[in-house]
């Protein structure tokens, strides 16, 4: 697991330089398409593990997650705003046609109020939520330590277990503390990540109607009409991703409370 350090490393330093270097549409499509694979793909290691700790690099991957997933958006409005009516992003294009519809007043009004219903429950009901779920089970982690220390403690004085398990348990229970320690950080990271790109959808809105009016020459319903689709459909596609490394937090969350029962 040690070896995804360095390409974590290699994916968010390519990911800092497109803020500052503009990238064409196409390699837009592929980063969007990546940041959606590299989610799913942590949500099913962390399915498939069969406990949550063995998976000891999700806290690491979840942040790492929705770091990329950030930048990704940024580079994303930037090339919205720039290039306006002229952007060719395939899947952007796609996401905002579903929502909004091909034209018009009506369906660019429902999918406005659809996607920011989606935002707000995405944001309230998920990772809020999640974040306090996780501080919930870390606390409960740490404030159990103690008492299964002592319990180890216990069972190598009775002579029910020998040092070699003594040593093994006791590492287990330090690993399981740090795991679940870097999860509430994760979870907190992910919270703090939504809020900035509710700010980046915020301030995208204005400076996109501004740029077709002032810089384009347009009037305000052909700036609303080409560039709040594209706001639309790139902030759709954004949310895909932390939405799936929510829903590994949940999970992880869920089963070591499944454990914690047995």
């Amino acid at each position: 697991m040690r070896n995804f350090g360095k390409p974590c490393i290699i994916a968010v330093s390519s990911a800092v330089l497109m803020i500052i270097l503009p990238i064409p549409t196409l390699v837009l499509d592929i980063l969007l398409a990546l940041n959606l694979i590299f989610a799913l793909f942590i949500l099913l290691i962390e399915e498939y593990s069969k406990m949550p700790t063995d998976f000891t690099l999700c806290p690491t991957l979840l942040r790492v997650s929705a770091h990329f997933g950030l930048l990704v958006n940024i580079s994303a409005a930037r090339l919205i705003l720039t290039k306006g009516e002229d952007f060719d992003g395939l899947l952007i294009r796609f996401a905002s046609s579903w929502i909004a519809g091909s034209g018009g007043t009506v369906p660019l009004t429902i999918g406005l109020a659809l996607f920011f219903g989606v935002l707000a429950i995405h944001i309230m009901l998920i990772t809020k939520e999640i974040t306090r779920v996780e501080e919930a089970a870390a606390r409960f982690t740490v404030d159990s330590v103690p008492e299964k220390q002592m319990a180890i403690n216990a069972k190598l004085g009775a002579g029910i277990i020998d040092e070699k398990e003594f040593t093994a348990r006791k590492e287990l229970l330090q690993k399981e503390t740090a795991f679940y320690d870097g999860m509430k950080s994760a979870a907190k990271f992910i919270y703090r990540n939504e809020k900035i790109r509710i700010l980046i959808i915020a301030l995208t809105i204005p400076g996109s109607l501004l740029a077709g009016v002032l810089f384009n020459g347009g009037t305000f319903a052909d700036a609303v009409e080409i560039y709040i689709p594209l706001v639309i459909g790139s902030g759709l596609l954004s949310m895909l991703p932390p939405l799936l490394i929510s829903t590994t937090a949940g999970i992880v969350v869920t089963e070591s409370s499944a454990e914690g029962e047995k």
